[in-house]
Protein backbone atom coordinates (compact mmCIF):
# COMPACT_ATOMS: atom_id res chain seq x y z
CA UNK A 1 0.00 0.00 0.00
CA UNK A 2 1.33 3.49 -0.78
CA UNK A 3 0.14 6.75 0.14
CA UNK A 4 1.31 10.35 -0.46
CA UNK A 5 0.83 13.79 1.40
CA UNK A 6 2.35 17.10 2.18
CA UNK A 7 3.81 15.68 5.23
CA UNK A 8 5.51 13.02 7.01
CA UNK A 9 3.04 12.74 9.72
CA UNK A 10 -0.49 13.09 7.48
CA UNK A 11 1.28 10.13 5.15
CA UNK A 12 2.17 7.92 7.66
CA UNK A 13 -1.40 8.40 8.70
CA UNK A 14 -3.28 8.16 5.56
CA UNK A 15 -1.32 5.00 5.37
CA UNK A 16 -2.36 3.26 8.65
CA UNK A 17 -5.80 3.77 7.23
CA UNK A 18 -5.55 2.42 4.23
CA UNK A 19 -3.92 -0.93 5.68
CA UNK A 20 -6.50 -1.07 8.70
CA UNK A 21 -8.71 -1.60 5.72
CA UNK A 22 -6.22 -3.75 3.68
CA UNK A 23 -5.94 -6.21 7.11
CA UNK A 24 -9.80 -6.28 7.39
CA UNK A 25 -10.21 -7.03 3.92
CA UNK A 26 -7.74 -9.86 4.34
CA UNK A 27 -9.26 -11.21 7.69
CA UNK A 28 -12.50 -10.83 6.22
CA UNK A 29 -11.20 -13.53 3.23
CA UNK A 30 -10.33 -15.94 5.93
CA UNK A 31 -6.66 -15.05 6.93
CA UNK A 32 -6.12 -15.54 10.36
CA UNK A 33 -4.30 -13.02 12.29
CA UNK A 34 -1.28 -14.53 12.77
CA UNK A 35 -0.57 -15.63 9.00
CA UNK A 36 -0.01 -11.46 8.30
CA UNK A 37 2.71 -10.22 8.86
CA UNK A 38 4.12 -6.85 8.13
CA UNK A 39 7.87 -6.78 5.73
CA UNK A 40 8.27 -3.61 5.54
CA UNK A 41 7.42 -0.04 5.98
CA UNK A 42 9.20 2.64 3.83
CA UNK A 43 8.64 6.39 4.32
CA UNK A 44 10.32 8.70 1.89
CA UNK A 45 10.67 12.05 0.34
CA UNK A 46 8.92 13.07 -3.04
CA UNK A 47 10.66 15.12 -6.09
CA UNK A 48 10.05 16.77 -8.78
CA UNK A 49 13.05 16.94 -10.58
CA UNK A 50 11.63 18.11 -14.04
CA UNK A 51 12.99 21.85 -13.46
CA UNK A 52 16.68 20.89 -13.51
CA UNK A 53 17.55 21.41 -16.38
CA UNK A 54 16.78 25.05 -16.43
CA UNK A 55 19.21 25.22 -13.17
CA UNK A 56 15.95 25.03 -10.79
CA UNK A 57 16.18 23.01 -7.70
CA UNK A 58 14.33 20.12 -7.43
CA UNK A 59 10.37 20.52 -5.79
CA UNK A 60 9.23 19.11 -2.90
CA UNK A 61 6.25 17.68 -3.27
CA UNK A 62 5.39 16.13 0.36
CA UNK A 63 5.83 12.31 1.61
CA UNK A 64 5.33 8.71 0.27
CA UNK A 65 4.93 5.82 2.51
CA UNK A 66 5.21 2.21 1.29
CA UNK A 67 3.78 -0.53 3.57
CA UNK A 68 4.17 -4.31 2.75
CA UNK A 69 2.02 -7.11 4.32
CA UNK A 70 2.56 -10.65 3.76
CA UNK A 71 -0.62 -12.90 4.15
CA UNK A 72 0.19 -16.49 4.30
CA UNK A 73 -2.65 -19.48 3.59
CA UNK A 74 -2.97 -23.29 2.59
CA UNK A 75 -5.71 -22.56 0.39
CA UNK A 76 -4.89 -22.27 -2.96
CA UNK A 77 -8.18 -21.93 -3.98
CA UNK A 78 -8.90 -18.97 -2.46
CA UNK A 79 -5.47 -16.78 -3.60
CA UNK A 80 -7.11 -15.46 -6.57
CA UNK A 81 -10.20 -13.95 -4.61
CA UNK A 82 -8.02 -13.02 -2.00
CA UNK A 83 -5.73 -10.83 -4.38
CA UNK A 84 -8.98 -9.34 -5.71
CA UNK A 85 -10.21 -8.59 -2.05
CA UNK A 86 -6.90 -7.11 -0.99
CA UNK A 87 -6.98 -4.53 -4.49
CA UNK A 88 -10.86 -3.79 -4.06
CA UNK A 89 -9.37 -2.33 -0.23
CA UNK A 90 -7.09 0.17 -1.85
CA UNK A 91 -4.20 -2.48 -2.09
CA UNK A 92 -1.93 -0.42 -4.75
CA UNK A 93 0.99 -2.75 -5.17
CA UNK A 94 0.65 -6.78 -5.01
CA UNK A 95 3.67 -8.79 -5.11
CA UNK A 96 3.18 -12.81 -5.09
CA UNK A 97 2.05 -14.91 -4.79
CA UNK A 98 4.67 -17.68 -3.64
CA UNK A 99 4.22 -21.37 -3.33
CA UNK A 100 6.53 -23.48 -1.21
CA UNK A 101 5.82 -27.04 0.87
CA UNK A 102 4.83 -26.39 4.51
CA UNK A 103 7.19 -28.70 5.28
CA UNK A 104 9.75 -29.19 2.75
CA UNK A 105 12.24 -31.26 4.94
CA UNK A 106 9.73 -33.78 6.08
CA UNK A 107 9.40 -34.31 1.81
CA UNK A 108 12.88 -35.12 1.69
CA UNK A 109 13.24 -38.00 4.04
CA UNK A 110 12.57 -40.86 1.40
CA UNK A 111 14.98 -39.03 -0.79
CA UNK A 112 17.97 -39.24 1.88
CA UNK A 113 17.61 -43.08 2.35
CA UNK A 114 17.76 -43.71 -1.55
CA UNK A 115 20.59 -41.40 -2.00
CA UNK A 116 22.67 -43.15 0.92
CA UNK A 117 21.71 -46.60 -0.78
CA UNK A 118 22.74 -45.28 -4.37
CA UNK A 119 25.98 -43.52 -3.03
CA UNK A 120 26.75 -46.46 -0.81
CA UNK A 121 25.83 -49.04 -3.90
CA UNK A 122 28.37 -47.33 -6.91
CA UNK A 123 31.20 -46.52 -4.16
CA UNK A 124 31.34 -50.10 -3.62
CA UNK A 125 31.48 -50.41 -7.10
CA UNK A 126 34.48 -48.00 -7.39
CA UNK A 127 35.96 -50.23 -4.79
CA UNK A 128 35.72 -53.25 -6.90
CA UNK A 129 36.76 -51.63 -10.01
CA UNK A 130 39.81 -50.39 -8.23
CA UNK A 131 41.05 -53.63 -6.55
CA UNK A 132 39.81 -53.06 -3.33
CA UNK A 133 37.75 -55.60 -1.44
CA UNK A 134 34.91 -52.39 0.15
CA UNK A 135 34.33 -49.08 1.61
CA UNK A 136 33.41 -47.31 5.31
CA UNK A 137 31.87 -44.35 5.46
CA UNK A 138 33.80 -41.72 6.44
CA UNK A 139 31.58 -38.64 6.42
CA UNK A 140 27.85 -37.39 4.79
CA UNK A 141 27.15 -33.70 4.49
CA UNK A 142 23.89 -31.95 3.27
CA UNK A 143 23.48 -28.90 1.47
CA UNK A 144 20.04 -28.19 -0.61
CA UNK A 145 17.50 -25.13 -1.54
CA UNK A 146 13.85 -25.01 -0.11
CA UNK A 147 12.49 -22.18 -1.16
CA UNK A 148 9.68 -20.46 -3.02
CA UNK A 149 9.34 -20.22 -6.62
CA UNK A 150 10.39 -16.40 -8.27
CA UNK A 151 7.74 -14.31 -7.92
CA UNK A 152 5.28 -13.73 -10.36
CA UNK A 153 5.33 -10.08 -11.91
CA UNK A 154 3.80 -7.11 -9.69
CA UNK A 155 0.43 -6.15 -10.34
CA UNK A 156 -0.43 -2.20 -10.11
CA UNK A 157 -3.56 -0.62 -9.36
CA UNK A 158 -5.93 -3.69 -10.85
CA UNK A 159 -9.57 -2.89 -10.66
CA UNK A 160 -12.58 -5.66 -10.51
CA UNK A 161 -15.80 -5.45 -11.28
CA UNK A 162 -18.08 -7.13 -8.37
CA UNK A 163 -19.19 -9.90 -11.31
CA UNK A 164 -16.28 -10.47 -12.68
CA UNK A 165 -14.41 -13.85 -12.59
CA UNK A 166 -11.84 -14.20 -9.60
CA UNK A 167 -8.47 -13.80 -10.70
CA UNK A 168 -7.02 -16.90 -11.96
CA UNK A 169 -3.90 -18.37 -9.76
CA UNK A 170 -2.14 -21.60 -10.82
CA UNK A 171 0.37 -23.23 -8.30
CA UNK A 172 1.88 -24.91 -10.70
CA UNK A 173 4.23 -27.75 -9.35
CA UNK A 174 6.30 -27.05 -6.16
CA UNK A 175 9.80 -28.90 -5.85
CA UNK A 176 13.10 -28.94 -3.78
CA UNK A 177 16.64 -30.44 -3.93
CA UNK A 178 18.77 -32.03 -1.95
CA UNK A 179 22.25 -32.35 -2.24
CA UNK A 180 24.27 -34.79 -0.14
CA UNK A 181 27.95 -35.25 -0.26
CA UNK A 182 29.94 -38.85 0.45
CA UNK A 183 33.53 -39.41 1.89
CA UNK A 184 34.56 -42.96 1.42
CA UNK A 185 37.27 -44.97 2.43
CA UNK A 186 38.14 -47.77 0.35
CA UNK A 187 39.44 -50.61 2.09
CA UNK A 188 41.93 -53.69 1.12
Amino acid sequence: MTTTAPTAVEAMRLNAAAMDKLIAAAKGRGIKAADIQTSGINLSPQYDYNNQGNGQPPRFLGYQVSNSVRATTGKIDDIGPLLDALVAAGGTNVDGPWFGMKDPDAQLVGARGAAIKSAEAKAQDYARLAGFRGVELVSISEGGSFGPQPPMPMVRNMAMDAGAKATPVEPGQVANTLTLNFQYRLVR
